[in-house]
């Protein structure tokens, strides 16, 4: 297999790569975003559609996530879809 086909054989298996995971990341919004249970709750949709957003809350600024969630039931009222798969209630 000379050089030429090899890197012809190459992009196209990481084209074909990053069809599928660009596939997947569509999949997991539709099914996050308008296919779940708790679709309809107001919040964040990054909230609802990653745990990154606790994350980066948790873990880069240091355990804020819970001032957070303050913040958000205020904003949204309480029934927050934020976490994911996971929703939220506060008792006011």
């Amino acid at each position: 297999m000379d050089l030429a086909s090899w890197i012809t054989a190459s992009l196209t298996h990481l084209g074909a790569a990053v069809t599928v995971l660009l596939l997947a990341v569509a999949y997991l919004i539709v099914v996050r975003l308008i296919l779940s249970p708790i679709a309809g709750f107001p919040g964040p949709k990054l909230a609802g559609l990653t745990f990154w957003y606790e994350f980066y809350y948790d873990v880069v600024l240091g355990g804020r996530y819970t001032w957070k969630i303050k913040e958000l039931h205020e904003k949204y009222g309480e029934f927050l879809a934020a976490e994911g798969v996971q929703s939220q209630y506060a008792e006011c």
